[in-house]
């Protein structure tokens, strides 16, 4: 299975939100309010949004978008990589600084 992963935190917000269907303005507006100072212009979103359905990470259909990483499957994932970074936090006697990434 290919795997990557997202660590950008407006693109880790942009992604989580797009368990439910939005506009690139939509996700522009809510994932900037998510990742405090690390907005985008709208056209970037809309370039992301677009090198995300070229990689089969979304579906747009009526100027909307929406992941199809599969929740399971991304819920075991996110469980194993917070795994990864907690023993690594715990072998560098540090807690870790960011959010978690997303595997897709």
């Amino acid at each position: 299975m290919a795997r990557d992963e997202l660590t950008d935190p407006f693109e880790l917000a942009a992604f989580r939100l797009l368990d439910q269907p939005h506009t690139a303005a939509a996700l522009t507006r809510k994932a900037a309010a998510r990742a405090k100072n690390a907005a985008r212009e709208e056209r970037e979103v809309q370039q992301l949004l677009d090198a995300w359905l070229e990689l089969g990470l979304v579906f747009t259909d009526g100027g909307q978008y929406v992941h199809i990483a599969p929740s399971a499957v991304n819920e075991d994932l996110l469980r194993l990589d917070f795994m990864r970074h907690a023993q690594a936090a715990l072998d560098a006697a540090e807690q870790p600084a960011r959010p978690e990434p997303v595997s897709v």
